[in-house]
This record gives C-alpha cells, structure tokens and sequence, in this order.
C-alpha cells in the first residue's frame, strides 16, 4: 500500500505565523507549540521527510509497508482534508483523490519531487521510531526550538519599520507595531482573541470574485481555480482553491467569513414584496381575497382566515363575505360596528386579539359570536385613516402564540392589500358608472327615436299605431294609457293594444276623477310596480275580478302637472325576461308621451269632428257643486249678459265688438279670487262662478265689474246695457240646472 503526501501548509501556517509576529501581533502557535516551532524553522522546507526518505531507500527495497504504529505517524503528520477515520481505519490506505490534498494551494509545485514522495510503511517506522525513541508516553511531543521563544523574538522587533506588504494599509501595519509595546500578556491576550483560525481555530477560507470577460468585477463570489497533477494518471485536473492574498486580506482586516449569512430581515422583506406583487395584480375582489386568505394562512400558519366588509345596505353591519379553513353556518351572522369588540377594533385601527376579551362579562356575547367564526386576530384593511375592511385569523397550526414579528407581517400585507381594493373598489365604481352610463345613452337614442316617429304621427291613430309596435318591441303584450276626460269626467282607456286582451274597449271601460283608484294611483307617485294587486281593494273594486283574471301585472306611470293628474300608463301583461330595462324605458317614455298624446288631439281632425264645450264648463261647475256639498260651503253664480250687443256690433264693426269682449274677459280676471273661474256661454254671455260666496259678496263684485265696463266704452252714438243674474247655493237650488233655471 502507497501513502501520499503533500507537503506545504506547514510552510504556510510558518510564513503566516511570521507576518503576523512582524506586525507585533501573536498567534495561536505562538502559545501552543506544534509542526511550526520544529527544526524545520532552520532547515528546507521538507528536509526532514527528504532524509527519512533517504533513510528508507537506503535499509531496503523500499515496499511502502507501514510500521504498526501507523496511526501514531498519520497523527504526528499534520494533513489538512486527508479523508475521514473510516477511510483510514477501514484499509489502511489513504486516498489520491483531490480532496485529501490541502486546498489550500501553499504547497510546492507538483513538479518538484521534494514535495510528493512515497514511503514504505517499513521505511516510515524505522524513522518514526528513531525521530522518537526519547518519547516515553507522548507521541505528539516536538523538539524544543534553539533560537528564543516567540516573546523574546517579539521584544527584539520592537520599532523595526516593516516593508508594505500587498493588501495591508500602512495605517495598520504601525497600528500592529506600537501595540506590542505595553506588555507581553496583552500580545498574549490578543493573540487568542484574534489568532489567525478564530476562537474554534477553524480559518474560513475566502474565495475570489468572478472576473468578467472584459476583466471587470461581477460582483459574484466564487471559489479560484487552480490545476493539480494526479501522480498516477499524470492528467490534469481542476480543484477549488482560494487566493493567497485575498486570504490574507481578510484575516488582517479582521474579516471573519468571505461570504456573510443572509439577513433574515431582508428574506421577510422579499415575502412581503412577493405577496405585494400577487396582491397588486389581482384585477377583482374574488381575486384579491383570494390573494390575502392564502399569503395569510401560508406564511403564518393560521388554521383559518375570513374577510369581512361593511354591509352594502348597512354600513354598521360588518359581514363575512369568504373564508378559508373555517365554514360560516349562519349566512345572516353579522357584527355591529357599536358593540364593544368592534368599536374597539374601528378606534384602534390596529390589530387586536380576541382572546383579551375572554372572561369580560360585557363582551361575552360578541366574543362567543368571533368565537364561533374562529377568530383570534383582528387586523384592519385601513386605507388614509378609513377602515374599509378586515381581515379575521384563527389560531396558530403549529405550538405557540403570534409573535410580534407576525403581527407585523399581517399588518403589513393589510397596509398593501387595503391599497389594492381600494383601486379595485374605484374600478368597479368606475365600470358601474361607465355601464349606467352606456344604459342611458342606449335609452336616450331608442327614446329619441321614438319621440321622432311621435311628432310624424299627426293623428290619434297613427299614435296608437307607433306606440303598438314600441311596446311590442319592449315585450309587452297589453297596455292602456288613461287619459282625463273633462266631457266625461273620467279617465278613459285612450289607447290600448290592437288584440285588447283586457277588453277595456268592448266593455267601455272608465276610472272616475274622483274614486278611490285615482287617488291610490296618485299617491304611488311617479311609477311603481305593484306585484300583489289582486288584494288591493283599490284597485279590485275599480277593475273587478273578471279584468283582473286576465292580468298578470299591474306597472303604473304616472303623467302630471302640479298637483293635476293628466293621465297614467298601466302595463298588464309583460313577455320579456329582463324587466328591470323595461321599467326604465316605460320611466323615460312618460315624460314625453302625454304632452305628445295632448298635442295630436289638438290637431287631429277626426277628434275634431264634434266639439262639445258646454258640457265642459258643466262638468267643472258640478264638481265645484259637489264640493261645496261636501264641504257645507255656499256658491253663488253670476251671468252677464249685453243686451244690446247685436246693435253694437253693427254699428262699430267686428274689431270693436272683440275689442269689447277681451276687455270685458280681464275685467272679470282681475276680480276674481284663485278658486273663481268664469266662462262665455254665449255670443254675449258670460257665466262666473264663485266657491265659498253667498250673494251679500257676488252683488257688489257684480255691480264693480259692470260699472268698469260700461265706463271703458262709454259712446255718444249708443249707451252699453249690461245686465246680472246671481243664484245661490242652497238657497236658489240644490243641483246645477235649478241654479242655471234660477239665472236664465
């Protein structure tokens, strides 16, 4: 069996024991005594092993056999990575490969002979044993050194100027000199605190940089390269090694480790930034929470974890809306931000623990309530001061409680994430804003051209054409627009669909102004959509079962001005799906369709055919009749009538016989209170009625309006004759034609 050596670390540890020593600095070797202080401080570097070579060629063939006591000569070598004690206890034969060879690179060249040898294991004992035939127990004992010990030398150095040496400051070279001077125990003392392997006497090996390609520094720490020669296959090959001098330079600028441990505070910080990127890019609520419930629960290791959010339709109900690790049994479970936990919380706006709340009788309610949702720590969502949300953990998987390092985590992903819905939230509104929006504009153009084809349709029953085919279009299938009848006193069907599923045509179907369906209608305001119409009793007395079997919707819109209904939509039956677009649409659609409806009858020939404005004024007198009755008020009226008026219009022309007529019309206006009114109900008559008044006030306000008269169109050819009738309610009569009889 060959044995291997490589000679070399001995050399090194003596020059660097040296430098040191020249620096007034001592090392550990100056303390303990080893290879260093040997007779190889005199002679060659390898002499002795060269002569114990000698020695062996010289007694025999040299077969490389080890004594018995081998161990005690691999021991009192001193190798560096020359393999474990398996390895050498196993066959006694040491290994070749790199790593039993010292990396340390301070060898001699692999050319010189001097350095790598083989030995017989006969050979090695015979001078082992000679080397320590003095030595009775020790093995390890070394011969005492002939020049002084390392103090002595070090007081002999005293004020010697060293030369500048590469990678040393001068600075602390003379640093290094001066502090020799006060006393050999402090450079003993230093010399263990700061010897060159460190307290465990371990050196840590620095490496190089990686140089680039164009010779600049990367910047990346990696070990050297340098080239061996395998004595057996004669190849060569490549084993880390570390700079001499970049060695040097962090042992004597006190480096301890080339390459430092990573700062654990940075590792947290690189979490927290991956979290934050994963939390920035969510694009939606679900997304988001989904974000913060995983990151949470995988990086603390929670057993669960909620987010809850202020209720849409109560701001002070907190609920949960998703969660991990835990089930919600309870889909109505809320928590009020006025109980004592929550007000806590949304005062602190910081994390809070639930468990500090246990055993207070005032809080007992609302913590048994966190407690059936596994809540152990609150954290907030808070964004510029404002609370928009929470974030709720359970208890801890593994054994222990939350650290403050945690804590801080948590709050810190809540700070990134109260951010991030935020944004979210001000996209959603933003994308609900553009959607209403986009609604309305699709609204306004369908409205506008509606209201286009309205205004072409110059009758009633072009009208009634446009409006089927819109309503078809919308997916109503039956409809009715009231509108008021003064003739009638009723709101009559005016327009329906074609087909007249509701049959309000066929049966002449009416509404009284006054019945307590108007007035159901007119408090519903605007519009409304009654879905249990059936059991109003309302709307059933006005409709009455039959019609109301045919329903299966009953949508109103309603068309006023001031106080005045004009007229309403009813929708009964209604085909499409989306019914929330229709509502919107009938909404737009009334403000603009019964001026249109009241204009066309205006115009409309075939609505002018037959014009009935007696009845009219009838109407208007009855029903201030019939609230006088009620109200057990009087009423009087008056009738003016120009007896010669005939005569007037002959002799002064049509101009003056309207001129008459118009000033005795604002005459009358003028003195008249807001509930009078008055009317022409002839060439040369004209009715006024007074609400409210008996005859004790009409006679003066009579004989007033007619002096006026008489005295604006005062002619020398002829004298006016104006003449008044009043009639009184109750006294003159209790209906309206015994009043009218009373004046005629």
């Amino acid at each position: 069996m060959i044995w291997e050596f490589k000679m070399g670390l001995l050399e090194k540890a003596l020059k660097y024991k040296r430098d040191i020593n020249r620096m007034g600095r001592e090392t550990l070797i100056d303390r303990i005594k080893g290879p260093a202080e040997t007779d190889m401080l005199h002679g060659e570097p390898g002499e002795e092993l060269r002569e114990a070579r000698e020695l062996s060629a010289g007694d025999g063939p040299g077969n490389g056999v080890l004594p018995d006591d081998s161990d005690a000569v691999r021991d009192d070598m001193d190798f560096e990575n020359t393999g474990n004690a398996d390895d050498l206890a196993g066959n006694g034969e040491m290994s070749s490969s790199p790593q039993n060879q010292s990396p340390s690179g301070t060898g001699n060249p692999p050319d010189e002979e001097d350095d790598i040898f083989t030995l017989s294991e006969d050979d090695l004992k015979d001078v082992f044993e000679e080397a320590h035939a003095d030595s009775t127990d020790d093995i390890f004992q070394l011969p005492e050194m002939d020049e002084g010990s390392p103090l002595d030398t070090l007081e002999s150095q005293k004020g010697v100027t060293l030369p500048d040496e590469e990678g040393v400051k001068d600075s602390e070279k003379q640093k290094g000199v001066e502090e020799v001077a006060p006393s050999e125990a402090r450079g003993a003392d230093r010399a263990l605190k700061e010897g060159p392997l460190g307290p465990d006497d371990e050196p840590s090996l620095p490496s190089k940089r990686e140089q680039s390609a164009d010779g600049s520094d990367s910047g990346e720490v990696l070990p050297a390269v340098e080239k061996a020669t395998d004595l057996e296959s004669g190849s060569e090959r490549e084993r880390d090694v570390v700079s001499e001098d970049r060695a040097e330079e962090l042992r004597l600028t006190g480096e301890r480790d080339a390459v430092k441990k990573p700062y654990k505070k940075f590792q947290d910080f690189l979490v927290i930034y991956e979290v934050g990127k994963e939390i920035a890019a969510a694009e939606s609520r679900r997304e988001l929470y989904d974000v913060i419930l995983f990151s949470v629960m995988g990086q603390i290791g929670a057993a669960s974890s909620s987010i809850m959010i202020p209720s849409p339709d109560d701001e002070n109900k907190w609920v949960i809306v998703d969660s991990r690790g835990v089930t919600i049994d309870n889909p109505l479970l809320y928590f009020n931000a006025d109980d004592g936990i929550m007000s806590d919380f949304l005062k602190s706006k910081g994390i809070i623990d639930v468990e500090q709340y246990k055993g207070l009788p005032e809080y007992r309610d609302e913590y048994y309530k966190f407690i059936s949702v596994d809540a152990r720590l609150i954290s907030p969502l808070n964004y510029k001061g404002s609370v928009n949300s929470a974030i709720i953990l359970g208890d801890k998987i593994t054994i222990g409680d939350y650290s403050e390092e945690e804590k801080d985590f948590i709050s810190s992903v809540c700070e990134i994430s109260a951010i991030a819905l935020r944004r979210i939230s001000a996209i959603e509104d933003l994308n609900e804003d553009k959607e209403k929006y986009r609604t309305e504009l699709d609204y306004i153009a369908e409205m506008d051209s509606l209201s286009r084809k309205l205004v072409e349709s110059a009758s009633m029953s072009g009208l009634n054409k446009t409006l089927n085919d819109t309503f078809k279009e919308m997916g109503i299938s039956s409809y009715s627009i009231f509108m008021s009848s003064e003739k009638d006193n009723r709101f009559i069907p005016l327009f329906v669909e074609d087909e007249d599923l509701i049959t309000l045509r066929e049966s002449k179907f009416g509404l009284k102004q006054h019945s307590s369906c108007i007035r159901y209608i007119l408090e519903l305001g605007d519009s409304a959509r009654i879905s249990d119409f059936s059991r109003v009793s309302e709307i059933n007395e006005a409709f009455g079962e039959k019609l109301l079997r045919k329903m299966s919707h009953f949508w109103v819109y309603t068309f006023k001005i001031g106080i005045n209904l004009i007229g309403f939509l009813v929708v009964f039956r209604i085909n499409n799906a989306e019914e929330d677009i229709v509502d919107k649409k009938l909404r737009r659609l009334t403000r603009f369709l019964f001026p249109y409806v009241l204009s066309i009858q205006v115009f409309d020939a075939q609505e002018k055919r037959y014009i009935d404005s007696i009845e009219v004024i009838l109407r208007r007198i009855e029903k201030e009749l019939d609230n006088a009755k009620n109200l057990k008020i009087p009423l009087t009226i008056m009738l003016f009538s120009i007896k010669n008026f005939k005569r007037y219009y002959s002799l002064f022309g049509h101009s003056e016989a309207r001129r008459l007529i118009d000033s005795i019309e604002e005459t009358i206006i003028n003195r008249l209170s807001t509930h009078d009114f008055s009317a022409r109900m002839d060439r040369h008559k004209i009715l006024v009625v007074l609400p409210g008044k008996n005859k004790k006030y009409a006679v003066p306000l009579a004989n007033a309006i007619r002096n006026e008269i008489l005295k604006g169109f005062k002619k020398k050819e002829m004298q006016l004759l104006v003449t008044f009738l009043t009639a009184e309610y109750p006294l003159d009569g209790e209906d309206l034609f015994s009043l009218l009889d009373s004046i005629d």
